[in-house]
């Protein structure tokens, strides 16, 4: 779990740069932090929900689901839909065929102390 949201290293691995081709949009809305109870030996925790939604290649919705899976920080897939933008006689002519992807994460915290939470820390 990473150790509150300064910490999030999700956003970073996961933002594309739109070229038109490989990646024609990405739009990332991340969800209000909520805390979450009786998941961790530890403590709660705290949990954000960041949705992706993208048009490209599919290598390049699936090179954001790899940079997700790699993040140093506990990330879960929740909902992953696929779907091809043209059939196979357009593809065929346009050479680049592109897919539309909806991806939900989900992104796990500590949540503050109560004692850190008392002093102001985070």
């Amino acid at each position: 779990l990473a150790e509150g949201t300064e910490h999030d290293r999700l956003l970073a691995a996961i933002t594309r740069q739109t070229d038109g081709a490989v990646v024609r949009e990405q739009s990332i809305r991340t969800g209000q932090m909520q805390s979450v109870d009786g998941l961790a030996a530890s403590g709660p925790v705290r949990r954000r929900e960041v949705s992706v939604d993208m048009t490209g290649s599919f290598e390049a919705v699936f090179g954001v689901l790899d940079a997700a899976e790699g993040v140093d920080q506990l990330v879960t897939p929740r909902t992953l839909e696929i779907v091809v933008l043209h059939g196979p006689i357009e593809q065929a002519s346009q050479g680049n065929p592109a897919v539309r992807a909806t991806m939900t994460f989900d992104e796990w915290f500590e949540a503050p102390r109560a004692a850190d939470a008392k002093e102001g820390k985070r």
